[in-house]
């Protein structure tokens, strides 16, 4: 079990089937081989409708929904995972925390007694 990004290619023999957790718009590249992505389910219809995506070497996989991925290889495959880009919101939170904690750092304590 792997939690998705990583970096690293990942190998997986034919006819296995590997599961990852993945965020929403994390890219799944096949560096090598044939397999297929199957995203989880979010709509009743969908565990019977949905086919999941076919990929060949040199082709990408966008995650629409977090959760759990299935990979299965049809022929010897290599994968990797590229995070998301991160939103403008977790930017400008990333950025106010670490003011924050840089006031923090600054800020005079009372000392003991007073």
């Amino acid at each position: 079990m792997q939690i998705a990004p990583f970096l690293t290619p990942l190998s997986i023999k034919k006819g296995n089937c590997h599961a990852l957790r993945a965020r929403r718009g994390a890219t799944v590249i096949c560096l090598e081989g044939v397999l297929s992505i199957t995203e989880p389910a979010h709509l009743v219809y969908e565990d019977v409708a949905w086919q999941g995506s076919l990929l060949h070497s040199g082709e990408a996989h966008v995650v629409e929904h977090a959760g759990w991925l299935h990979c299965t290889a049809i022929t010897d495959a290599q994968i990797a995972c590229a995070e998301p880009p991160p939103s403008a919101l977790l930017r400008l939170v990333a950025r106010a925390t670490g003011r924050f904690a840089a006031g923090r750092d600054n800020a005079v304590l009372p000392g003991p007694g007073g």
